[in-house]
This record gives structure tokens, sequence and C-alpha cells, in this order.
């Protein structure tokens, strides 16, 4: 009975200890964990959009070698640059296209940031993005010399036609322009929309009878939307200049992102 007796209490003395230290797991891991996620985090994340401004264009949150071209790129500057070439290679893009009779509309993370941030770009894009008519395109019989002419000097066309001809492989084909801004290497995709070539199974559904559909043209993610979405082109500002907006920017949008873009 004795020995039975030791035995009993050091076995409860080992669980006690045992409760002991995985309470105080409990209370310190993540305290420590916090630290940890700090000190890593410390010189690599931005709290404020001041901060995204300032930053380094070669920043690991915003550092892409798809957003620029590699002849005319510009690592040594700051976001807030590259912010102000992408507009004006953007506003120089759409300008030259409607001298070349093809208007050119906001789309994509651009439309977000007019959507978002008071009619201003997105802090921390990367690129810019504009979207024409397939018809008005084919229309206008303009060529890759065409545009080049149009924007003049301080931009260069790397690719242009009505369908994508040049540098089409991949998620590439989806791209039927690449406009690059030759003192920092920044870039404006050109995407083609138009009526969808064959209509989706769940279009059909009856509750959706009426609308004529259309969508962005060879596009990886297969957006498509409702024609009204689109049209009638609005005239609208972004970044202080002019240009032109779907006609229903956030239902536009919401067809390719989801529907919570407030």
């Amino acid at each position: 009975p004795a020995t039975r007796h030791v035995i009993n209490c050091t076995s409860d003395g080992s669980l006690s200890h045992l409760r002991t230290a995985l309470v105080y797991s409990l209370i310190v891991a993540p305290g420590v964990f916090i630290a940890y996620f700090y000190n890593a985090m410390e010189g690599w994340a931005l709290y404020s959009e001041q901060e995204i401004l300032e930053a380094s264009v070669l920043h690991p949150l915003f550092n892409t070698e798809e957003h620029f071209a590699p002849s005319y790129w510009k690592p040594q500057m700051q976001q807030k640059d590259r912010l102000k070439a992408l507009s004006e290679a953007l506003h120089g893009t759409a300008q030259g296209l409607q001298g070349i009779g093809i208007r050119g509309f906001l789309e994509s993370a651009g439309l977000i940031g007019w959507f978002r941030h008071g009619e201003g770009q997105l802090p921390w894009d990367s690129d810019g993005d504009l979207g024409i008519l397939e018809e008005e395109c084919r229309h206008s019989n303009a060529s890759k010399a065409d545009l080049q002419r149009a924007v003049g000097e301080d931009l260069v066309v790397l690719k242009f036609a009505c369908a994508c001809e040049e540098d089409c492989a991949g998620d590439n084909k989806r791209m039927i322009g690449r406009v690059a801004h030759k003192a920092t290497g920044v870039c404006i995709d050109i995407f083609a929309y138009a009526p969808v070539k064959k209509h989706r199974k769940w279009q059909t559904d009856a509750r959706y009878d009426g609308f004529d559909w259309w969508e962005r043209v060879s596009d990886h993610a297969d957006f498509t939307f409702p024609r009204s979405t689109l049209l009638p082109l609005q005239e609208g500002t972004f970044d202080q200049e002019t240009i032109l907006l779907p006609a229903k920017p956030e239902e536009f949008l919401g067809w390719a992102y989801g529907r919570c873009m407030g």
C-alpha cells in the first residue's frame, strides 16, 4: 500500500507540472509568434498608402516582371514615380487610339482604382489597362505603325492588332496591344471586347432571357457580361484627366471580380 501511494503522488505531481507547462505555453506562444512575425515583417510590410507610394518599385508586394518592358525599365523608381508614368502612358495611349478612330476605355485594375480611390489609381498598381471594341478596331483598319505615329515619341508600341499577332503565348493571347513608356518602361495593355462567339450554358438560363452577352476576347478567366454594363461608353475623369468609362462601371467590374467592390 505504501509503495502504491508513492507512485500515485508522483503521478499526480507529473500531471500538475504538465498542466502548468501547457497553460504557460498557451499564454506565451502567441506572444512569441507575434514577436517573430513582427521581426520578419520589419522592412517588408507597408502600413499606409504613403509608405506604398514611397516604396521602391522592386518591393516584393508589387514587383512583377510581367508588367514592364525590359529594354526601357528603370528599377530605381519609387512607386509614386511608376504611377505618374502609368498615368502619362495610359492617357497617351487612349488619345493615340482615339486618333486612329478607336475608343479606348478604362478597365481592370485601373477601373477598380477609379471606383475605390476617388477616380484615381490603385496605390500599388503596376501596369495600365485599356479596352477597345473589336468592331471599331477592324473598321478603322489601323496598324501597329498607325498607332505608333498617333502616340508620339514618348511611347513605343510593342504590339498592336485587332487580334493578337505578336507575343501571343499563354495568357498574352488576350492582349491585342501593349504600349511602353520609354522613360520608365511601364506598360499599358490593350484588350478587345466583342459579342460572345458562343453562349455559355448558364447564359441560356430563363433568368437571362433578353440579355445581350459580350466578352473580353480570348480571356483566360472567361470574362463575359451584359452589353448594357459596357455600352454606351461614358466620359469620365481618371487621375484628373478625361477618359472613357463603361456605362455602369460597378456592374461591369462585378461580372469580372465579384459583387463586393465597395
